[in-house]
């Protein structure tokens, strides 16, 4: 009874319309309960009044749930509309789809101007009246699919011929030309007789031609196995020498398998020659044409994007990407287990397989790719999950046309294809255990690749899952799903504790630390704003798009409610959904239209393919759809205008488009020399590697202070703490687990150097996101400040020494005599540190100090040394004096009570120009400010008496006090 009840009172329209009105209402108090103007939050407001950047997010999560809620109550009460839901329908014709991505490239050609358009135009021509030749010369028998097969080889064979004659001609007089002349060849070659009893041929054929479908691939592998031969050993054979060996051996083992099956396929009936065609082309032919494709486009077109992060040595970034895995192959060191990877293995893959096979220097992994889906090894995997899923809505002809010839990655971009893994797995209703099995590994797997994907894929995968659980009602697939999660939490548990126990490490202390890193990706990324206006770009990044997500996901609870048994397709549009929803939350907190950064995630995906799946079109109409809005969203989608716009969230033309673009990173006749496969590279850090490399011994390593962990690659040193940069280090738990690490370190004296920062001082590598690393890791910064000593300066970066290792009075010139003591040659560029003044805006504070230091809440007016606070007679500036024999060698904290009548600026200054720059808020009672003075070098030499506070309006300072920070 009870659940009949509620299985009734589930589908009331009236109960979502309450609950979308309370959650509207809800996120209207929000966002008027709290002071939203980032700009003017100091940390004494941030620890008055709680602001949070977080709070954003409460709002936006409320308004989706009640937009969600709101529609779901229409949805139900309009159940008519259901009878509307679609049936499955026989593929899309192609032709048509040709036709209609010929115009779309047309129209971009007009709109744009870009030549390649054009060629696109020519060859999707070239390709609808070779199909019309088809058609009219075929006779009885003459199967479309091979005709499809063949015009694809076509592709492949005059692409391979140009990189073996070392020439470029996509699309041009020679490749028409060549085009033309072998397709006659091949129709001669596959002339049926009229009477019909020769239908094997064409497939015979197929098999015969299996080897030019991987001849792109057989090109990168064998300039790659020319590459290693060439550096591992003394052994060399030409790059073309090797792929004709290549081929050859591939040719080979397709005809022993075309000898072996010859008399099978004669004896075939004509019908089952044209299934089996038929098979061959959409799970063969076309996946393996199009990732070749695309992999020989990015392997012989424009250099990897990832590399432009080394040609100017982005120490911070390439660090990311390459650290990782040298890490794994130098150290055998264990992500997760003995350190933890920034963006988890999503740079790691790739470049681990460039490693295993080449072992040069690490730099160089970064060649095949990377985690934002650049590189060819990325491309080929991201485009085959996409040919899946477009598959799915469009079928396999339709997807491989859209893939080859127009511009899609705005609507599925590799970077989030990832996320697409766990629908792979999906045999909902199959009655297949292990279905379950693989979902929930490829989950865990998600997870490992990024935190963030992880969250994200496991929600959208829940929501799915929910729905379809509602609608089937089987008891025995949900038991199935939960014994199966239970099963792969075990085992990842149990592998877990076996790992952390052979690196001697705690188990709890790694959960601990990942739960630690988890918590504080919101606040730690967190920006002061996250729209600058509300124009075009921002209504359709919070608004419109997001809206997009709502109606699929109301459409399928409504859907689910009902009991209306959703499809496959809808299954996956629902999962489309709740994943795009769920990250799109990380354009509210960081790289979001405040910066110039549009991303549609997979909103612009749903609209195309939504209508298909909700009304009873054919799929042709569908194909059209989905061509219109890709074109649509191409042509009038915001452009991003951050540095960000090629990497992550818009690609080229010239990287969507799966030929040739450009004169080649390598080809079998003119490839890069051996040895020299980045040239260009900025060498500006050299001198620093080397003098790491050679100053430190084997057993000792340094601590990167300065947000440039690349230095660890390039002077193969081991990192000494569990997390990598400076930029997590943020939180009580997260600094003091790294302390512990560094004084171990320190103690046994195999950390004799920091690396505290980069010249010019003003640099934007010493305060990411505009906080200086003083101030987010501030335990970590006095740490430093009571055991290193400024020493001397390398190229950019400033050297700190180890107390306990030098603590005289001219450290460079002790520091070169040592090396060159060591190396037995003379050293330069070694220069003594230039003293200066460290300037701190609190402004951008991510509420460091407010939110994490325990010690903060019970400090006030009556606690600590009492400082004496002179007005001058403007009442704008205060001359402060602290008590005398007040230790100023210990952290500790400035506390100040202000009663301001209008908002204004203030700065604190004191001993050669340190100072702490903030905001005081106007109002009509004082308001409390802290700051952490000991975050600042100056305050540990013991030296500071007096400060200085001005303001730029009359402020009444009611009390000063120094109190202790621990």
């Amino acid at each position: 009874m009870w659940a009949s009840y509620i299985d009734q009172l589930s589908r009331k329209p009236p109960l979502y319309m309450a609950l979308g009105c309370v959650s509207l209402l809800l996120a209207t108090y929000s966002f008027f309960d709290v002071n939203l103007n980032f700009d003017q939050r100091t940390v004494g407001a941030a620890l008055l009044h709680g602001i949070d950047e977080s709070q954003r997010i409460r709002v936006y999560i409320l308004v989706i749930c009640g937009v969600i809620a709101l529609l779901l109550a229409l949805f139900l009460k309009l159940r008519a509309q259901y009878k509307y839901l679609a049936s499955e329908e026989k593929e899309a014709t192609h032709g048509a789809a040709l036709v209609f991505i010929l115009l779309a490239n047309m129209v971009l050609y007009l709109y744009q101007g870009s030549s390649i358009f054009l060629r696109a135009s020519a060859a999707l021509l070239f390709l609808l009246i070779v199909g019309y030749v088809f058609k009219w010369l075929g006779t009885k028998g003459f199967y479309s699919s091979f005709g499809w097969a063949l015009l694809s080889l076509i592709f492949q064979g005059l692409l391979i011929a140009s990189a073996i004659a070392g020439l470029h001609v996509p699309f041009g007089g020679v490749y028409f030309s060549l085009a033309a002349a072998l397709l006659a060849t091949l129709i001669w070659l596959t002339r049926i007789k009229e009477n019909g009893s020769e239908y094997w041929q064409p497939l015979l054929l197929s098999h015969a031609l299996v080897p030019l479908m991987f001849a792109p691939l057989a090109v990168i592998a064998a300039n790659e196995i020319h590459q290693a031969l060439g550096v591992q050993s003394s052994y060399s054979a030409s790059a073309l020498t090797i792929w004709l060996v290549l081929f050859t051996g591939l040719a080979l083992a397709t005809l022993t398998r075309l000898f072996r099956d010859s008399a099978r396929f004669i004896d075939m009936h004509h019908a089952e020659v044209g299934a089996r065609l038929e098979q061959l082309l959409v799970s063969r032919y076309l996946p393996i044409l199009l990732a070749s494709s695309v992999a020989f486009s990015e392997y012989t077109g424009a250099t990897p994007g990832s590399v432009a992060l080394l040609k100017h040595l982005d120490f911070f970034h390439a660090g990311e990407s390459i650290v990782p895995v040298q890490q794994i192959m130098q150290f055998r060191s264990m992500p997760y287990i003995d350190f933890f990877p920034t963006h988890g293995l999503f740079d790691v893959l790739p470049q681990l397989l460039y490693q295993f096979m080449h072992q040069g220097p690490y730099i160089e992994s970064i060649l095949w790719g990377e985690g934002y889906g650049l590189g060819w090894l990325p491309r080929v995997l991201s485009v085959l999950a996409m040919y899946w899923l477009l598959t799915l809505f469009l079928g396999p002809r339709v997807a491989f046309l859209v893939l080859m010839f127009l511009p899609t990655y705005h609507l599925l971009h590799p970077y989030y294809v990832i996320l697409l893994l766990p629908l792979l797995a999906l045999k909902l209703g199959s009655g297949v255990k292990g279905s379950w099995l693989v979902l929930w590994i490829l989950l865990l797997l998600v997870f490992l690749w990024r935190i963030d994907f992880g969250i994200t894929a496991l929600t959208g995968c829940l929501f799915m899952l929910g729905g379809w659980a509602w609608s089937e009602r089987s008891a025995a697939a949900i038991s199935d799903a939960v014994v199966a999660l239970l099963v792969v939490f075990g085992i990842s548990a149990i592998t877990l504790i076996a790992l952390s126990a052979a690196a001697g490490k705690s188990p709890i202390y790694l959960a601990q630390q990942f739960l630690a890193y988890v918590q504080l990706q919101t606040p730690l990324g967190a920006r002061p704003q996250f729209a600058r206006s509300l124009d075009v770009a921002a209504v359709l990044q919070y608004l419109l798009l997001p809206l997009a997500g709502a109606l699929v996901a109301a459409y399928f609870l409504a859907t689910s409610l009902r009991r209306c048994h959703p499809d496959k397709r809808l299954l996956v549009l629902a999962y489309l959904s709740a994943a795009s929803l769920v990250i799109s939350i990380r354009a509210l907190t960081r790289h979001s239209h405040y910066d110039g950064v549009f991303n549609p995630f997979f909103f612009g995906l749903l609209i195309a393919l939504t209508p298909g799946v909700v009304f009873a079109i054919s799929k042709t109409t569908n194909a059209l759809i989905f061509i219109v809005v890709c074109l649509g969203t191409y042509m009038y989608f915001p452009v991003s205008t951050s540095v960000y716009q090629h990497i992550l969230y818009r690609s080229t033309l010239e990287q969507q488009y799966p030929y040739p673009a450009g004169t080649g990173f390598t080809t079998l006749t003119t490839g890069m020399p051996v040895k020299d496969r980045l040239p260009d590279i900025d060498t500006s850090a050299e001198g620093l590697s080397r003098f790491l490399r050679e100053y430190l011994k084997d057993d000792e390593t340094f601590y990167d202070f300065s947000n440039s962990p690349l230095l660890y690659a390039l002077a193969g040193k081991k990192l000494p703490s569990f997390t990598m940069e400076t930029f997590y280090h943020t939180s009580e738990k997260v600094q003091k687990s790294m302390i512990d690490d560094l004084s171990k370190q320190y103690e046994a004296d195999t950390l004799p150097i920091v690396l505290f920062g980069q010249y010019p001082v003003s640099s934007a590598w010493n305060g990411i996101d505009g906080v200086h690393k003083e101030v987010r890791s501030y335990r970590i910064a006095e740490f430093i400040y009571a055991h290193y000593s400024p020493c001397a300066r390398i190229g950019h970066h400033e050297i700190w020494l180890a107390r306990n290792r030098f603590n005289g009075t001219d450290c460079a010139a002790e520091l070169q005599a040592t090396l060159a003591e060591n190396t037995h040659q003379p050293v330069s560029n070694i220069y003594p540190v230039e003293p200066y003044p460290q300037k701190f805006n609190l402004r951008k504070l991510p509420h460091i100090w407010a939110n994490f230091d325990t010690q903060v809440d019970h400090i006030d007016c009556s606690t600590g040394a009492r400082v004496t606070h002179t007005p001058t007679s403007a009442a704008t500036t205060y001359q402060l004096r602290l008590p005398e024999g007040q230790d100023s060698s210990t952290s500790g904290y400035l506390y100040l009570e202000i009663l301001a009548m209008r908002n204004t600026r203030a700065t604190l200054r004191y001993t050669d120009g340190n100072s702490f720059e903030f905001d005081i808020i106007g109002k009509d009672k004082p308001q409390a400010y802290l700051i952490r003075v000991s975050s600042q070098y100056a305050w540990h030499q013991g030296t500071v008496t007096k400060m200085r506070l001005a303001a730029d309006e009359p402020i009444q300072l009611m009390c000063a006090v120094v109190a202790p920070g621990d």
